[in-house]
C-alpha cells in the first residue's frame, strides 16, 4: 500500500500517512486473529476486497451527488454538506 501512497498528489506528510496506515492494518490484523482465528486466510481476503469497495464507495458518491443536483436529496442532508466539502 505504502507504492500507491506514493503516487499520491499534493501528500504532504508521506510517513504520517504510511504511519497511520500500518497502525489500521495491524489493528484489522488483531481483530481477525481474535474474531476469525480459524480462517488464516481472512485477512487477505479483506485487503483483496479495498478495491472494490473504494470502487462502489466512489460510485456511491456520484449517485448522490446527481441526486442533489436533480433536487431529490435535501440540501440539509447531512451526507450531501459532507460531499460539498469533500469537492471544494
Amino acid at each position: 500500500m505504502s507504492e500507491r501512497l506514493k503516487d499520491v498528489k499534493n501528500l504532504e506528510n508521506f510517513h504520517l500517512v504510511e504511519s497511520v496506515q500500518e497502525q489500521v492494518n495491524a489493528a484489522l490484523l488483531d481483530y481477525v486473529m481474535c474474531n476469525y482465528p480459524q480462517q488464516s486466510d481472512k485477512f487477505g481476503q479483506l485487503l483483496l476486497r479495498l478495491p472494490e469497495i473504494r470502487a462502489i464507495s466512489l460510485q456511491a458518491e456520484e449517485y448522490l451527488y446527481y441526486k442533489h443536483l436533480n433536487g431529490d436529496v435535501p440540501c440539509n442532508n447531512l451526507l450531501i454538506e459532507m460531499l460539498h466539502a469533500k469537492r471544494a
